[in-house]
């Protein structure tokens, strides 16, 4: 039973139906925002995320995310799944200093900075009706951007976090 078990975790389910989800995800290697995603009858499927935020001074935090995804075992109740997925989290702030009389804001520098974390994952999905929350954990190797300077920021199991609809 064990073996039958192992077999029908590394290879994927043929009787997957085709889907579209739409909902919200968070985490390191799916980005922050709204999330779209579909998933084919073979067992793969994609996704993409989103949430700009841009303020009246052109200030920015954007996250963005994209993600493949191929799954192991699916039943009525919900899948297990891998993912190979990649996330940017753009912040752009201008700094600002008073004037001597303290009427005005006078910008003084500008700061950027983009992370990438990217890297595979194991998820598992639950599903209720037409409502499915899946939690994975990916292996995220995060490198920065800032100050023309490229750095290694880690490699961190931050997990992942979905809540979708699908039709």
């Amino acid at each position: 039973m064990r073996y039958l078990l192992l077999l029908c975790l590394l290879f994927p389910a043929a009787s997957v139906a085709q889907e579209q989800r739409i909902g919200f995800v968070a985490g390191s290697t799916h980005g922050v925002g709204l999330g779209y995603s579909q998933q084919y009858k073979n067992g793969k499927g994609w996704q993409v995320s989103l949430l700009p935020i841009v303020e009246d001074d052109l200030d920015a935090t954007v996250f963005m995310g994209g993600t493949l995804f191929q799954t192991l075992n699916s039943t009525t109740w919900g899948r297990a799944y891998w993912s190979l997925g990649v996330a940017a989290f753009y912040i752009r702030s201008t700094e600002e200093r008073w004037d001597d009389d303290y009427e005005n804001l006078e910008p003084i520098g500008l700061d950027e900075g983009v992370m990438l974390s990217f890297g595979p994952g194991v998820g598992l999905e639950r599903r209720w009706k037409q409502f499915a929350v899946a939690l994975e954990l990916p292996l995220a190797v995060q490198i920065g951007y800032r100050n023309h300077e490229l750095d290694f920021l880690g490699l961190h199991p931050i997990p992942n976090f979905s809540l979708m609809y699908f039709w």
